[in-house]
């Protein structure tokens, strides 16, 4: 059925659809499709870390942090990975190209060095820009405009993953990135693109220095950076201990309580063409018991051993009880060992307990 395309107010268009609009003097079709017609499929993981997915292939994910946290060396770590086909996942096995885009550093002595320092084969590593009619000098891609062209390079180069670093960086200067709906318009399209190639678009966010219990809202700028990715990195640097930890705060399609991973950046010398420089490479450690909100909130890291301690606990004794027992048993047994109700309900999902009702008037198990 077809429908005048100016039946809603320009304000209310704009909301409503998050790319440019067409021309909107032409009249729109409505288009009806039954979900029957569509093929199911499972997510593939371009990143799983201890058998679980982190990283949806053909996803925008976002890593953000404040600064000096490791964030875009997180991105080099990824390349590092991608380019020899060892990060562990569905390109597992199969080195893949990357393009990255750097606004903040050059490639010279800075991101070419750090790429060496995570080992990423720099054959594989493809800059990426633009060259306009207008302009003698190369320009850098404008979203959305040029994500057609980045589109196609994605798939003339075989490209796996693209990081874009900083990503509010290379909005259009015509969207307003502190409103919604507007910056929508810019990544509702990268994030359609990143479904049809299958690669992965990282993109680099920095944190305000607001205080916010949801670690993703502090990503800089509208919550479009917070709502349109698939996945979503927090990191925080304690200045204290020097301790760095990476917290998954969304996972769209996995889960979404996996354990944060604690980090450092090791520094390494490079030699180049000019003599050696130094640099950094991102190193896992592993599981970390503190998060990024613990951290950016002042969280005693004793409170990290104490969590640890009572999911120990909470996981021995269901299995003492053959798995399962009554919440109000649980909790008073907990009290009596020196455990709150409140740490129980912090470990729980960590644990993998779950609590139901017993039947329509039972209590909570």
């Amino acid at each position: 059925t077809a429908y005048p395309g100016t039946d809603m107010g320009s304000t209310q268009r704009r909301a409503a659809v998050a790319s440019d609009p067409v021309d909107e003097t032409q009249r729109a079709t409505a288009v009806m499709r039954p979900l029957s017609s569509r093929q199911l499929k499972a997510i593939t993981w371009a990143w799983v870390d201890d058998g679980e997915g982190r990283i949806p292939a053909g996803a925008l994910t976002m890593a953000a942090g404040r600064e000096g946290t490791g964030k875009s060396s997180f991105g080099i770590w990824l390349c590092g990975h991608v380019t020899r086909g060892t990060l562990p996942g569905a390109w597992f096995g199969t080195p893949r190209n990357v393009i990255y885009v750097a606004l903040e550093d050059d490639y010279d002595d800075t991101i070419g060095p750090r790429m060496v320092a995570a080992g990423a084969d720099r054959s594989r590593v493809f800059e990426f820009a633009i060259r306009r009619p207008d302009r003698l000098d190369e320009d850098i891609p404008v979203l959305p405009v040029d994500i057609p062209l980045l589109e196609q390079a994605v798939r003339d180069y075989d490209v796996a993953l693209v990081v874009l670093d900083p990503l509010i960086s290379l909005i259009s200067g015509k969207i307003d990135t502190h409103r919604e709906a507007e910056t929508r318009r810019a990544l509702e399209p990268l994030r359609r693109m990143a479904a049809r190639t299958g690669a992965v678009v990282l993109g680099i966010g920095h944190f305000s220095k607001a205080q916010h219990a949801d670690v993703s809202a502090l990503i800089t700028g509208s919550g479009a950076f917070k709502n349109v990715p698939r996945a979503i990195f927090g990191f925080a640097v304690d200045k204290s201990t020097g301790e760095r930890v990476i917290t998954q705060t969304k996972n769209s399609g996995g889960r979404d309580d996996l354990q944060s991973l604690a980090y450092r950046i090791e520094p390494v010398t490079v030699e180049t063409a000019t003599g050696p420089t130094s640099t950094g490479r991102l190193v896992m450690l592993g599981p970390s018991e503190r998060s990024v909100g613990d951290i950016l909130t002042g969280g005693d890291p004793h409170e990290a051993e104490e969590r640890r301690d009572a999911a120990a606990w909470l996981h021995a004794y269901l299995l003492d009880n053959g798995g399962s027992a009554p919440a109000r048993q649980v909790i008073a047994a907990a009290k009596k060992d020196g455990f709150s109700d409140d740490a129980l309900q912090r470990v729980k999902r960590r644990v993998g307990v779950i609590g139901r009702k017993d039947g329509m008037d039972g209590g909570w198990v």
